[in-house]
């Protein structure tokens, strides 16, 4: 016991204090903090004192911040679906709306091992299926724009350049399901839908235009994950974010060949993936050939294999306030470091 506290005081030794001090938790209701006195920046925060309320209504949450009971309403967690359009249409309320970009983007992918979805020219139909600009503004206005790429423009081997090869063009995509056989369309197939299940029924209809019928999955990713890795469910939606600003977390973690694989994961292994994947990894944070490695990764998954396909990536949203100042966004949760009220 002598040890142990030995060692937590010496690993408090090496930690700056945080910004605020947790001084109150009312299960249920709310979690206080106060301003942390030791903070190694002198002079800030300049808050004294937050409040995270719990478990609020989900039809009040907003009415609450319009009343100015709250500084702060995270939209992903707090903002009911259709929100968003009424607020971003009300002259006084859309000012109030903060905006960032985040790595968080969401993707189909299909087990590319399974029948019919072996044959290439049926993965490149359902690439030509899906209307990404409808799905990326079903999510909200401004909350997320489509994408051609695995990687989001915050990471460094984003290509400004890289287009996906297969457009939305759904007589097209058609007309590839009769060249692989399929004229009278493929039926019974079932989907898994992840994060936002009313989306599965745009891409239900999506892919009822081309002439595959889907059926739809959602709920807890554990409840699926058998059926997902097995094939027995050969499509999903689903997305992916890290905090890690760097290709070979989303890559190694949803392309690998090897480990455990993780329930988004579709059945796909392509040998110079996985070679690329070793190289680049052996190479430092920021070398251009890295990068390159990375973008050579895309084409092969997007392009060539055409098995995974990015939809959208998401801007991270919240509803603050006008005298809340310097309260700076990055994840999509103020950084209340600087923060202060002017009122």
């Amino acid at each position: 016991a002598d040890l142990r506290e030995r060692q937590r005081e010496r690993l408090q030794q090496r930690l700056p204090p945080l910004l605020f001090a947790l001084v109150e938790w009312l299960p249920g209701d709310r979690i206080i903090f106060e301003r942390h006195t030791d903070y190694f920046k002198p002079g800030l925060p300049y808050l004294d004192r937050v409040e995270l309320h719990l478990n609020v209504p989900e039809e009040a949450r907003v009415l609450r911040w319009e009343n100015g009971e709250a500084e702060y309403v995270d939209y992903f967690d707090g903002v009911q679906a259709g929100e968003l359009p009424r607020i971003q249409n009300d002259p006084e309320l859309a000012p109030l709306v903060r905006m960032t970009p985040s790595t968080i983007f969401d993707f189909f992918q299909i087990a590319s091992n399974v029948e019919p979805f072996t044959d290439v020219r049926v993965r490149q139909a359902i690439a030509m299926a899906l209307d990404k600009q409808a799905l990326a503004e079903s999510t909200g206005i401004g909350a997320s724009m489509p994408m051609d790429d695995i990687y989001t423009d915050l990471l460094p081997m984003y290509d400004p350049d890289f287009v996906s090869n297969y457009q939305y063009d759904p007589a097209a995509a058609r007309q590839l399901l009769v060249e692989a056989g399929f004229a009278d369309g493929i039926k019974g197939v079932d989907m898994y839908v992840d994060f936002h299940p009313y989306q599965g029924a745009i891409v239900q209809a999506d892919l009822a235009k081309i002439g595959i019928e889907v059926n739809l999955l959602d709920g807890e990713p554990a409840l699926y994950q058998d059926r997902i890795m097995s094939g027995e469910i050969p499509l999903v939606f689903t997305g992916f974010g890290t905090l890690i600003r760097d290709g070979s977390s989303f890559a190694s973690w949803v392309l690998g060949c090897v480990g455990d694989a993780p329930p988004a994961r579709a059945l796909y292994c392509n040998d110079e993936t996985q070679q690329l994947l070793g190289q680049a990894n052996l190479l430092p944070l920021g070398d251009p050939q890295r990068n390159e490695i990375f973008q050579r990764i895309q084409e092969i998954v997007v392009n060539e294999a055409v098995y995974f396909i990015p939809v959208y990536r998401r801007n991270v949203l919240g509803l603050g306030q006008n005298y809340v100042k310097d309260e700076r966004y990055s994840t999509g949760l103020p950084e209340l470091e600087s923060a202060y009220l002017e009122q």
